[in-house]
């Protein structure tokens, strides 16, 4: 591509500028609107656990006592310990969780303690601290692009992107996470140019943050190294050294984390197993291939019409793979190596390990979402970027500005319609297993005086003490996923001691059913009845012969 693009660098058109600041009131009305009417869901709970200054050790040893309780009691490892402080929850993070670091969680247990523990408030957290990847969108592209146009519209679609505005409105990190992502980019590329001390300070805090937040920033900050050693060509340059220092700073800052972790680091292979799950190359692709339309369209087709919208999505998908790929082709044309290596090195530097990891070795951490922050700004970056200079254009036809106007209008279109979809759901594919729990509930409270047995997940259990009615009893032995010792639900079958007289008797298990189901027909006290075909392998009835 030798033709050079020329566009305008502080002058947004009047009609675009409208077209932006809609985009922006509707992200952050799609940010807070109906944001506790999606079920709060496993990871959820356990941030309200951990925040509420609990352990999951103490959880299980409190509720495993073959007594009847009710949700209410449930509900109390979820709200605040007055009792329990910083220090105390800092603690059971190195003790049960060292897999994520805790400065999200020290604000969130700051912020129930201000503003109350109901789902709204936990959530509203994620939904404030969100609003700061405006403008730190916006400076990482005057730093990049040296253009205000590229800045405002990467603003409009950061805005009404459904995956930005499906993890604000979650009690979980990734908020955060993707704001500090931005400004340690912002601030790297900020010292690169002004070289002075107090600009790689900044850089250093940010990077600090980043990573104290997801350890997952590691792959972000290794890239930075690499684009800095790239573009100083891997010389020890003052900028490089400069660099390093900082680096080295951040390293030293994070150390005490580092050392919990290595630590912890065989609990941590344990309750993340789950992401080793094999799948094959066909299905990696097809996930690949989801999450990136997500970044722009997602109304969770698998709960709507499975028939015509798995076919209308992955039609829409086919279009934005290709608008991303010219959009990458487009960059590297367009713009020095300097900015172009940057954006790809973002894109990249966890989606690529990640992949190549599941391929070779096996596992799904490249098909989960939540963990590819940095891939997805890569690529709205890439396509804001070629939107932001075809409109701005001075030398293309006026076909071709009509051309990118469509697009632009076709990108937000997918994005606020998806947001509006979402809006009124109760279940959404970020939610996982946990979306199967609200039919759970619906059939237990249908009974006038149930009784709920279950040695699931505690997770899973606390879930359901959101959705269950006060009537509702209750005989549990959860299943202690980072506790790191052995309790009776991990390795005895749980058949509680009956008594009183219950309408309907139930059994819950997401996940360890089937020799519990064999102890209980061997009894002969007992016949087993699946509640519902929906419910199949997860709830069942019991009936006495």
């Amino acid at each position: 591509m030798n033709k050079k693009y020329t566009h305008t660098l502080g002058v947004i058109p009047t009609s675009l500028s409208f077209l932006l600041i809609t985009l922006l009131v509707l992200g952050v009305f799609f940010r807070f609107a109906n944001i506790d009417k999606k079920i709060y869901w496993y990871d959820e709970t356990h941030t309200s656990l951990r925040v509420s200054g609990y352990t999951e050790a103490e959880a299980v040893q409190f509720l495993s006592k073959n007594q009847i309780i009710t949700s209410e009691t449930l509900q109390r490892f979820q709200r605040p310990n007055p009792e329990r402080g910083v220090s105390k929850i800092v603690q059971n993070f190195a003790t049960e969780d060292a897999q994520h670091p805790p400065l999200y969680y020290l604000m969130a247990s700051f912020w129930m303690k201000w503003f109350g523990d109901s789902v709204a408030v936990r959530r509203s957290l994620s939904a404030f601290i969100s609003l700061l990847s405006f403008p730190a969108i916006y400076w990482l592209c005057l730093e990049l692009f040296q253009s205000s146009l590229t800045g405002a519209i990467a603003i409009g679609l950061i805005a009404i992107s459904p995956i930005q505005v499906l993890y604000a409105q979650e009690a979980r990190q990734y908020s955060l996470w993707t704001v500090t992502i931005l400004l340690s980019s912002a601030a790297l590329l900020r010292a690169m140019r002004l070289k002075t001390k107090g600009s790689w300070a900044i850089y250093a805090f940010t990077a600090l943050t980043s990573i104290y937040t997801f350890l997952f920033s590691g792959f972000v900050l290794v890239g930075h190294g690499l684009y800095v050693a790239a573009v100083e060509r891997f010389r020890a340059s003052k900028i490089f050294i400069a660099y390093l220092l900082a680096s080295l700073a951040t390293l030293l800052l994070f150390l005490p984390w580092l050392l919990v972790v290595v630590q912890g680091l065989s609990k941590i292979q344990t309750t993340t197993a789950w992401t080793a799950n094999n799948m094959t190359l066909q299905d990696l692709i097809r996930e690949w291939i989801r999450n990136l339309a997500r970044i722009f369209i997602d109304w969770n087709y698998e709960s709507t019409n499975p028939f015509v919208s798995k076919a209308i999505f992955y039609l829409s998908a086919l279009a934005l793979l290709l608008l991303v790929g010219y959009s990458f082709y487009f960059l590297s044309r367009s713009t020095s190596k300097q900015t172009w290596l940057f954006v790809v090195i973002l894109t990249g530097c966890l989606g690529v390990p990640l992949a190549l990891s599941d391929v070779f070795l096996g596992g799904t951490r490249s098909t989960i979402g939540r963990y590819l922050f940095p891939y997805f700004l890569g690529i709205q970056l890439t396509v804001t970027y070629t939107i932001a200079t075809k409109l701005g254009a001075n030398l293309i036809n006026n076909w071709q500005q009509k051309l990118w106007q469509t697009i632009l209008f076709l990108v937000v279109s997918g994005g606020v319609v998806s947001c509006v979809i979402s809006l009124e759901s109760e279940i959404w594919w970020t939610k996982y297993y946990s979306n199967r729990l609200p039919v759970v509930a619906e059939i237990i409270n249908q009974s006038p005086n149930p009784l709920l047995i279950s040695d699931s997940q505690t997770g899973d259990l606390l879930t359901l003490s959101y959705l269950l009615k006060p009537n509702v009893s209750l005989i549990i032995n959860p299943l202690c996923t980072n506790c790191g010792m052995s309790y009776p639900s991990q390795s005895e079958v749980f058949i509680p001691q009956l008594s009183g007289d219950f309408s309907d008797i139930f059994f819950f298990n997401l996940d360890g059913h089937r020799k519990w189901l064999e102890k209980i027909a061997a009894q002969g006290d007992y016949k087993i009845v699946t509640s519902s075909p929906k419910l199949a392998n997860m709830l069942w009835e019991l009936e006495k012969k």
